[in-house]
């Protein structure tokens, strides 16, 4: 009864179904808990509440540039600023979010409040506030609704919020 053939392909079945059934629940649970970006006006707001601490981190990231290329509350202990510089990032960075990561790079100062996807397998997105200088617009494709981003293709699309700055979402295949 041990070798029976019959016997052994059942137990390869039964084995082979729990494990799809594992794997069905791992996707579920992925798909469940998976972080939802901000809505637009969630971040519209939230920059109109905050629009002069949006400024000031803008003009510090832009002094610092030479010393640092991102910061969020986890990253200033090893960031080579001096403890005062640091307490003001800290203060500044919880002002707009919690968990919010702040990147520079020239004069563009990225504010990403949500990002998604594994770097290794599958597409990334994120999606946040961007101060862009005058010369630099033309680098994203400007849409009026950043909320039904799904689906788009690889690029960065901008919804203008005023001046230099925009709602910004970047999606990369």
């Amino acid at each position: 009864m041990k070798n029976d053939p019959l016997v052994r392909r059942r137990a390869i079945v039964v084995l082979l179904c729990v494990l799809m059934l594992g794997v069905v629940g791992m996707v579920v649970e992925f798909l469940i808990r998976r972080p939802r970006m901000p809505s637009d006006q969630d971040l519209l707001t939230n920059f109109k509440r905050n629009q002069q601490t949006f400024e000031t981190l803008r003009r510090m990231m832009n002094d610092d540039s030479g010393k640092i290329q991102y910061v969020s509350s986890s990253t200033l202990n090893g960031s080579g600023l001096n403890g005062r510089r640091q307490q003001d990032y800290r203060k500044l960075l919880s002002e707009i979010s919690s968990g919010l990561v702040v990147v520079v790079d020239g004069e563009v100062v990225r504010f990403i409040f949500k990002s998604r996807g594994l770097f290794a397998f599958g597409a990334e997105s994120i999606k946040g506030i961007e101060y862009l200088p005058q010369n630099r617009q033309k680098e994203g494709i400007v849409v009026n609704n950043l909320d039904a981003s799904s689906g788009r293709t690889s690029g960065v699309y901008l919804r203008p919020i005023e001046s230099n700055w925009f709602v910004f979402y970047q999606h990369d295949d």
